[in-house]
This record gives structure tokens, C-alpha cells and sequence, in this order.
């Protein structure tokens, strides 16, 4: 049975067919056999016992025609007599010739012994009762032919008679014994056909049974694995016995199971990696886009600081300017101060007036740099929260707080040089023969103020300037916000597409049941083999997660150099 598992169904069918073939030649030949021996039999029957028996009833009908003619012609006329025993003597050379074949075929020892002892009663037949009523008839000695008809002829004739039937009874017997002995040879023969038959068709049922154990049962296994391969189950341990077609076949079915197996956990893992990494991505973009959004509520409440802040300073430019206009006023008065020292009296009034009214542009422009400081320190705390992106507007915010800085220095400075003349002023009168000597003091501090007011308005026309620079910053900033937010949602909108892809992927593999244990690791690829689908479809994937992530490296390196354009046009 172990050896049929290793031949092959071709191999199997040629050893049934030639089982069968053998069977059926031995069956023919036994057949032939046996007809050839009934054959013999039905032969021998009829040249051994019915010619014998034919020429022994064709003898009595010759010789009771013999007797039959002896007895007409006893009362017949001489033509007819004549007639008649020509017949006779025909008939009688005709039974001679029986008699002759007869004693010369095959007989057995009673038959020769039965022959032999007709022969002498025929002879003693013919020599006693027949030859002397031919010659009594032909000599018209018609009494002694009756009575040789009626007496030696009738009495020669019985024991003859007797010798042939006892021979017919005898070839009767012998028909009988060759008829039972055929009958045995017909059972024993038939015994054994049947004997045959039943041999053969238990020997074919058997291998009929074993040939379908051998192929229907392999064929239904592979049925059933693909069946259940068909319903998505490749959890099955497929067993491989034969070596045939059909185990083959099986082998192929269990190959087929477990590379699909390979596939289908190949593809769960991947789509396990592109749902994990599209959640990953949606995680990101989700942080980004709460990241933009404080970012643009900063970059809203930094442009309105930044408005406050220009305000301030063009009305601390234009004070610079009204500042500057008076100190240059101041020096021309000096000047001429200078020349008429003789009319400092008269206008030390309109010098205390004047002097009011600098002190209380002083005030405005101290209290302008005060409230430009505050603003500079507004602008470099929200500049500190917007963390890399607020660094060059915390540097502009720090200049702008130096130059407010130097402004309430410099309006100190003023202050102090205005106390000073209104002091003057006061003594003026006093020390009216003093105002030579001390104009060219004043007329220098009046240069001195001068030039301070100058640098005043020189930098608010930077501060104007840079809070400019500044604006346009935050506007593309902003600009730059808006793109990253719209290019948020779009890649928020690509990570949700490919979130859905792979659940629906995930979904299709679903239908398949694998091992518990894991999925198969599969066989290493060989160089220049080409990816399978579930690979491919994998790589696709990380394709488009790697073009994701470059798309999110690309949008924060753009925002950090709009960040970084306006810090470095500021400095």
C-alpha cells in the first residue's frame, strides 16, 4: 500500500489495465481450452459412437430389407426374383463393406469382442439361410426358399439381431460414459470460471477500491483546501503522503496556501504600517495646525502692539521735529543773544516763556520714550512667546528700546540744560554783566541741544522705518501662516484618504484567517526578482507617508526662513 502512495496515477491505471488484460487473456485461453475440449468430446462422440451406431441401424435396415426381399420374392415371378436378388446381393456386399469399416474404426475390447461375434453370426446369417434362399429362388424351388425364409433365415437372424443391438447398447453406453465425463469436464470447468470470475472481480473490486482510495481521496483533500482557501481560512496544516499526480497536486495546493499566507500577512502588516503612519501623520498635522493657529493669534495681538507702537513713534517723530525747530529757534536767539547782550533784559521774559514751553515738550517727548519703552518691552515679551519664530522681532523690539532709552536721556539731558537757563534766566537780570561772558556758554549748549534734537529725529525716522519693517515682517508672516494652514488641511486630508485606504485595505484582507502564531516570514527575494503586489502596494505606501513627511519638513523650513528674511532685512 506504501508503495502505491509512490506511483504515479499513469503508472497505477497501466498496472490495472494490464491486471485486467491479463485476466481476460487467461479467461480466453481458458475458454478456448475449454471449447476445444468440448470440441474433442463432441468429435469423438460422433465418429467414435453415432457413425458406428449409424452403421450398425444401416446394417439391420439392409438386412431386414434382405429378408423382406426373400419373402416377396417367394411367390414373385422369375424377372422380379432376379430383380430382387441382385438388390439383395447389392445389399449384402453393402453390409459387407458396413461391417468392414465398422470392425476397422477405433473400438474398444468389448465393442471388438461384440463385432466379432456379429461377424459370426452374419456369416452363419448368409452361409446358412441367405446364400441357399437366393440359389432356392433362382432355381424356382419356391417351397424350399419359403422355408428357409421362415426358418434358418428367421433363425440366423435373431442372433445376429442380438449382437447389433447388444453393440447399439453398447455404443449407447459409451455415448453416455464420454457424455458424463464431458459433463465433469463442463462443471469442473465451469467451477472454475466461476472461481475466475469471482477471483477477478474481487481482485478488481479491491484494486478498484484501493485505485479510488488512491485518487477520489486526494482529489477531495485538495477540494477541500481549495474550498477553504476560496472562504479566506489558511490556517490549515496541509500534509503531503504521495508522490503521484495527486500528491503533487497537493504539494501545489500547500505551496499556493502558504504563499498566500506570506501575501496576506504581508499586506496586513502594511496596511497595519500605513494606518499607524497615517495616524501618526494626523497626530502631526493636528499638532501643527494648533501650533499655526497660536501662531497667528500671536502674530494678530504682535501687529496690534505693532500698530500702538507706530503711532508712538510718529508722534515722537514729530515732536523730534517740533523739538528741533525750537532748538534751532534757541540758537538763533543765542546768536543774536551774542550781538545785542544789551536787549538780554528785555527778552529774558520771552527766554523763560520759551524755555516753558521746552520743558513741557521735554515732558511730552520723556513721557513719548516712556511710553516707547513700555511698548519695547511689550514687543520682546511677545516676541520671547513666539519663541524662534518672534527672534528677529525681539532684536528690532531690543533696538527700539535702546533708542527710547537714549531719548529719555537725552530729554533728561534737556531738562536739566532748560533748568539751568531758566535759572540763568531768573539771574539774568542780576547778572546781566555777566551775559558776555556766559553767551558763549549758552550758545553751546544750544548747539549741543541741537544736535540732540537732530539725533532725536534721526531716530525716529529709523524707528518709523524699522516698525515698517517690522510690519511687513508680520504681514508675511502671516501670509506665510495662512499657506502653512491651507497646506495643513491639505495634508490632513491626504493622511484621512489614506487612513480610509488602508482600513478599507485592511478590511479586504480581513475575509482571510491566518495561524495564530503569526504570519509566515517569507522567503528572501533573490536579486532582480520583482516585487510581489503586496510588497509593491507597501512601498507605494511608504512612498506617499516619506512624500507626506518631506511636505511637513519642506512647510517648517519655509515658515522659518519668512521668519528669518525680515530679521536679517532688519539688521
Amino acid at each position: 500500500m506504501n508503495n502505491l502512495k509512490h506511483l504515479t496515477i499513469r503508472m497505477r491505471l497501466a498496472f490495472v489495465i494490464t491486471f485486467l488484460s491479463v485476466l481476460l487473456v487467461a479467461g480466453g485461453i481458458v475458454g478456448l481450452v475449454s471449447l476445444a475440449a468440448a470440441n474433442n468430446a463432441l468429435r469423438a462422440n460422433y465418429e467414435d459412437r453415432m457413425l458406428p451406431m449409424a452403421k450398425l441401424d444401416q446394417i439391420v435396415r439392409l438386412v431386414l430389407s434382405n429378408q423382406l426381399s426373400i419373402a416377396q420374392s417367394v411367390d414373385g415371378e422369375p424377372a422380379q426374383v432376379e430383380s430382387e436378388m441382385r438388390q439383395v446381393e447389392q445389399r449384402m456386399r453393402e453390409i459387407g463393406d458396413l461391417t468392414t469399416a465398422y470392425m476397422n474404426s477405433g473400438l474398444t475390447e468389448e465393442e471388438g469382442k461384440l463385432a466379432r461375434e456379429f461377424v459370426a453370426a452374419r456369416g452363419l446369417f448368409v452361409a446358412q439361410g441367405l446364400k441357399p434362399a437366393i440359389a432356392a429362388l433362382r432355381a424356382q424351388d419356391h417351397a424350399l426358399a419359403r422355408s428357409l425364409a421362415h426358418g434358418p433365415i428367421r433363425d440366423y437372424f435373431a442372433p445376429m439381431r442380438k449382437h447389433v443391438d447388444a453393440l447399439m447398447q453398447l455404443q449407447l453406453n459409451e455415448a453416455k460414459k464420454e457424455f458424463e465425463n464431458t459433463q465433469t469436464i463442463y462443471q469442473r470447468v465451469r467451477a472454475s470460471c466461476l472461481v475466475a470470475i469471482a477471483f477477478g472481480l474481487l481482485l478488481s473490486g479491491v484494486i478498484g477500491i484501493l485505485l479510488q482510495r488512491a485518487i477520489v481521496r486526494p482529489l477531495d483533500k485538495a477540494v477541500r483546501v481549495a474550498r477553504a482557501v476560496a472562504e479566506g481560512d489558511l490556517t490549515q496544516h496541509i500534509e503531503v503522503h504521495a508522490k503521484d499526480e495527486t500528491g503533487q497536486l497537493i504539494s501545489s495546493l500547500k505551496d499556493m496556501n502558504g504563499s498566500l499566507a506570506r501575501i496576506v500577512g504581508d499586506v496586513r502588516d502594511g496596511t497595519d504600517a500605513i494606518a499607524s503612519a497615517a495616524r501618526g501623520i494626523a497626530q502631526e498635522n493636528a499638532d501643527l495646525a494648533l501650533r499655526t493657529e497660536q501662531q497667528a493669534v500671536a502674530l494678530e495681538q504682535t501687529a496690534a502692539s505693532m500698530a500702538q507702537l507706530t503711532v508712538t513713534v510718529r508722534q515722537n517723530g514729530s515732536s523730534a521735529q517740533q523739538a528741533d525747530q525750537l532748538a534751532q529757534s534757541a540758537s538763533a536767539v543765542a546768536q543774536k543773544g551774542g550781538a545785542v547782550v544789551e536787549q538780554v533784559v528785555q527778552t529774558m521774559g520771552s527766554i523763560n516763556q520759551s524755555a516753558a514751553r521746552i520743558a513741557d515738550i521735554i515732558g511730552v517727548i520723556d513721557n513719548i520714550a516712556f511710553q516707547t519703552n513700555l511698548l519695547a518691552l511689550n514687543a520682546a515679551v511677545e516676541a520671547a512667546r513666539a519663541g524662534e519664530q518672534g527672534r528677529g522681532f525681539a532684536v528690532v523690539a531690543s533696538e527700539v528700546q535702546q533708542l527710547a532709552q537714549q531719548s529719555a536721556k537725552a530729554a533728561g539731558q534737556i531738562r536739566e540744560l532748560i533748568t539751568e537757563s531758566r535759572q540763568q534766566a531768573i539771574a539774568g537780570a542780576q547778572l546781566a554783566d555777566q551775559a558776555g561772558g556766559t553767551m558763549s556758554d549758552i550758545l553751546s549748549s544750544v548747539e549741543q541741544v541741537t544736535d540732540i534734537m537732530r539725533g532725536i529725529s534721526d531716530a525716529s525716522r529709523d524707528q518709523t522705518a524699522g516698525i515698517e519693517q517690522v510690519n511687513n515682517a508680520i504681514s508675511s508672516m502671516d501670509q506665510g501662516t495662512r499657506e502653512n494652514t491651507a497646506r495643513v488641511e491639505e495634508v490632513a486630508a491626504a493622511a484621512q484618504a489614506l487612513q480610509e485606504q488602508a482600513d478599507r485595505l485592511r478590511g479586504v484582507v480581513a475575509v482571510f484567517r491566518l495561524n495564530t502564531g503569526g504570519t509566515v516570514a517569507p522567503p528572501p527575494r533573490k536579486a532582480g526578482q520583482p516585487l510581489s503586489r503586496s510588497k509593491r502596494a507597501a512601498a507605494q505606501a511608504g512612498a506617499t507617508i516619506q512624500a507626506f513627511g518631506d511636505a511637513s519638513a519642506l512647510l517648517s523650513r519655509k515658515s522659518a526662513a519668512q521668519r528669518a528674511a525680515p530679521a536679517a532685512d532688519m539688521e
